[in-house]
């Protein structure tokens, strides 16, 4: 009986400080969070006849007075990424900016999408980046 007691008190003090050092970790990032901005997100995809489809969205922890989406297509050319497209698009007093298209490209190279994400609100900017990975158009 001791033994078990033992053991569960072993346990049960190995717990508290496994979830005393996962707070503390975790606690640790939180001065590097945005006040405003929420997310980022950038996604491509294939599209039909030529195209290939992108999306970039950027999302509030609340509603600000603007937040932008601004993404870049790019093409793998001769050794390096250049821009292709780009669109933004700015919302004011929202939660959200979303930009959708399906966009012609030339086939035979490699295209990736670039996001820039933004959101200001009484006079503080927040930026943060994506970047997809890189999709083959025949």
């Amino acid at each position: 009986m001791k033994s078990k007691v033992v053991v569960f008190v072993v346990v049960m003090l190995s717990l508290s400080l496994s979830l005393s050092f996962g707070t503390a970790m975790a606690l640790e990032f939180e001065p590097m969070a945005f006040q405003y901005l929420r997310s980022g997100t950038t996604d491509i995809g294939p599209g039909s006849n030529g195209s290939i489809y992108v999306y970039g969205n950027t999302l509030a922890k609340q509603v600000v007075n603007r937040v932008e989406v601004t993404i870049i297509l790019q093409q793998y050319k001769n050794g390096a990424w250049v821009d292709y497209w780009s669109d933004r698009v700015v919302r004011h007093e929202a939660t959200s900016a979303t930009a959708e298209k399906m966009v012609s490209v030339q086939g035979g190279y490699q295209y990736r999408l670039y996001g820039i994400h933004n959101v200001t609100h009484n006079n503080v900017s927040e930026t943060t980046y994506t970047l997809t990975g890189s999709w083959y158009v025949n």
